[in-house]
């Protein structure tokens, strides 16, 4: 059951991941420059369904695409507005109008990830335009997405580096990130990565619901590949 739990949160986001790419190819997006339309609305509905904490979207971004995106991104706030349920005229948005990172130089491509749509997102917007790259951790997970073309569950991980004021109270338990790549289209010979979905997934979410009423004082242990480990204690649903 508990395998389960996790194959219906993987199939959900790479579901939206196939969304978010036949989004962009019915609309001629000339990536990085893509907004999610209605994307609080998908958001919730996605959490609701997985029990994920919070679902980020961000595209890939080059240093020749760069100036391109940092001026899209401050023509194109309305989402904030719109996830708020207020009117752009009634919030200070205050959005960073260029990429905020500092990119690993010794490599022979340089990305920037910037932080983009979000949900749940707050009035601070700082973290708008933060490039996820920045974080070591993250860096090493995207360059493994890259080079795979496959999405990834990371290591248990303080998502505050991330996600700043933004981060959801996980009310104790460990997450880890689940990244979903997002192709320019459906070629699957090229697999060009264009944009990434992020979803923080708290762990006790793989043992909801998984005992009947009565089956009481389970203990399950569990071991990540990078080591750590965490404890449940499993009453019937809870």
């Amino acid at each position: 059951m508990s395998q389960h739990n996790a194959h219906n949160v993987h199939g959900v986001i790479e579901a939206f991941g196939v969304t978010t790419t036949s989004l962009s190819e019915f609309t001629n997006t000339g990536w990085p420059n893509f907004t999610l339309p209605h994307y609080e609305r998908r958001a919730h509905r996605f959490m609701y369904t997985t029990g994920s904490d919070l679902l980020a979207f961000s595209p890939v971004v080059t240093e020749e695409n760069r100036a391109l995106w940092e001026a899209y991104s401050v023509d194109n706030q309305g989402w904030i507005a719109e996830s708020l349920g207020v009117k752009a005229g009634n919030v200070s948005l205050n959005i960073p109008n260029e990429i905020h990172s500092s990119p690993n130089s010794d490599e022979e491509d340089v990305y920037y990830v910037p932080l983009w749509q979000m949900s749940p997102i707050t009035e601070d917007t700082s973290f708008v335009n933060f490039d996820l790259l920045s974080h070591p951790t993250f860096h090493r997970i995207f360059n493994y997405v890259m080079e795979t073309k496959e999405p990834v569950l990371s290591e248990v991980l303080d998502i505050t580096a991330l996600f700043g004021p933004n981060a959801p109270n996980s009310s104790g338990h460990p997450q880890s990130l689940m990244v979903q790549p997002i192709f320019k289209d459906f070629d699957e010979q090229s697999k060009e990565v264009v944009a990434i979905l992020i979803a923080v997934i708290p762990w006790d979410i793989y043992f909801e619901n998984l005992l009947h009423e009565g089956a009481e004082g389970i203990l399950a242990v569990l071991e990540d590949s990078c080591g750590d480990e965490f404890s449940y204690e499993i009453n019937g649903p809870q």
